[in-house]
């Protein structure tokens, strides 16, 4: 996050629109990595493929959802902002626990922990401006 444009001069409100981008890039990233992995020849197995499609529908919730919180922030509807953080962060871990408890393993739990730690950084920055 520290090399990423405007993030050291940024205050609070600034901080937390940066990290939601950020957030919303790494996930749409994740989501065209689990689609990949789903189609790939990784998912042969009917367990693995299943798992992959969870998580990709898991991802098409995240990304709505930080496109909310994105949408909330700009207006200052920071408790709504507050809750599709919350919903999208549940749904990441959701993909998380289904592809490191079941069959599918691979590079989706490190992305998803990437991400969550994002949506920390954003919930604690809401918590700060919405008081």
């Amino acid at each position: 996050m520290n090399s990423t444009a405007g993030i050291r001069a940024a205050n609070f409100v600034g901080a937390g629109k940066i990290t939601l981008t950020v957030s919303d890039q790494k996930a749409r990233e994740t989501q065209k990595y689990i689609r990949a992995q789903l189609l790939g020849r990784k998912a042969t197995d009917p367990k693995v493929k299943q798992s992959y499609k969870t998580c990709l529908e898991k991802y098409g919730d995240v990304v709505k959802s930080i496109s909310v919180a994105k949408d909330s922030f700009a207006t200052g509807d920071y408790d709504t902002g507050f809750t599709a953080t919350t919903v999208a962060q549940r749904d990441a871990d959701a993909c998380n626990r289904e592809v490191t408890a079941g069959p599918a393993r691979g590079g989706v739990g490190e992305r998803n922990k990437y991400l969550s730690n994002l949506l920390d950084i954003v919930l604690v920055i809401l918590n700060l401006v919405g008081g």
